[in-house]
């Protein structure tokens, strides 16, 4: 595939330019991309890399899931199993954590400057907001190419 804007050959896969960075992939594909996606390897294996897409996309379905679960439960007069399946979900979050610290070429250990406050506002800004590193890293290979 051929950049529209610079004339710069991508891959067929490619989200966005590398050279331009003009979007490449129209929402269809893009949705299409997130079927295809392993979530089971997504939520428990921390090795890899992922970008912000599926990163998003598994913590909005996280998000949404514990407000469900905290109704219902709450609703039942069960809080405790409220809070119990909760803290699974929140566990879930973790390995999307990790791989998204991978493609910012950054430990897993990173993760636990989360728990420190003030820091913890830098990490999730680099987490859900900046690209991740161009190209190989030791983590793997890009995620957008």
């Amino acid at each position: 595939m051929k950049c529209p804007k610079c004339g710069m050959s991508a891959p067929d896969n490619a989200v966005k330019c590398s050279n331009c960075g003009i979007v490449l992939m129209s929402a269809a594909a893009a949705v299409a991309e997130l079927k295809s996606t392993n979530w089971r390897d997504l939520i428990l294996n921390p090795r890899g890399r992922i970008n912000r897409n599926p990163f998003w996309m598994i913590n909005i379905w996280l998000g949404v899931m514990i407000m469900i679960f905290q109704a219902i439960f709450n609703l039942l007069g069960l809080p405790i199993v409220a809070a119990i399946l909760s803290l699974v979900l929140y566990c879930a979050a973790i390995c999307p954590t990790i791989k998204r610290l991978h493609d910012r070429d950054r430990s897993g250990w990173f993760a636990l400057l989360l728990l420190v406050p003030l820091v913890n506002l830098w990490i999730a800004i680099e987490v859900c907001f900046l690209r991740g590193t161009v190209g190989s890293n030791r983590f793997g290979a890009d995620p957008l190419n």
